[in-house]
């Protein structure tokens, strides 16, 4: 399975700029999405070592989305508020009320189309927060069986594990 990175303008030419730098920033997940057994002491020491790189690999890519997701979602507020403000600049009269200029703004097609925009990128940001989070959380409790099992010492050189 292919996961491509959803990537908007603004972090379009950040990922860029970084790329020329030298930074590799993978956009693409290529391996299958890890599952967590029902049981993971079901599954003996190399089995619990290939879950834990399997989710390192996916939470990585996650928080790449993350990080690319709160890039969009600021983006999409900086656009809305500048429409806003030169819609406000325009409906601005002597006498007006804030209340009926913002009713005024709000009304107007472009600012609804950003406000959509706006919303979209930042639920798109609250969901993949929420799955880094889930899969982090997996790493972490992967993490701490493999401590649980290595904090006895090791028998052998096959008990050792390398990275």
């Amino acid at each position: 399975m292919t996961i491509k990175m959803n990537v908007g303008t603004q972090a379009k030419s950040t990922l860029d700029s970084m790329a020329g730098q030298g930074f590799k920033i993978n956009q693409e997940f290529t391996s299958t999405i890890p599952d967590m057994p029902f049981d993971i002491t079901d599954l003996d020491d190399l089995g619990v070592m290939r879950l834990w790189q399997e989710h390192l690999a996916y939470s990585e890519f996650i928080l790449a989305q993350v990080t690319v997701a709160e890039m969009d979602e600021q983006s999409a507020k900086k656009d809305l508020d500048l429409i806003e403000a030169r819609y406000s600049s325009k409906h601005t009269q002597p006498k007006m009320t804030v209340s009926a200029i913002k009713a005024l703004v709000m009304a107007e097609e472009e600012v609804i189309e950003a406000d959509y925009q706006y919303s979209v990128a930042h639920n798109y940001r609250k969901g993949i927060d929420m799955l880094y989070t889930i899969v982090n959380g997996q790493c972490n409790f992967i993490s701490r069986e493999l401590t649980r099992r290595t904090s006895t010492g090791f028998s052998g050189r096959a008990s050792k594990f390398t990275t």
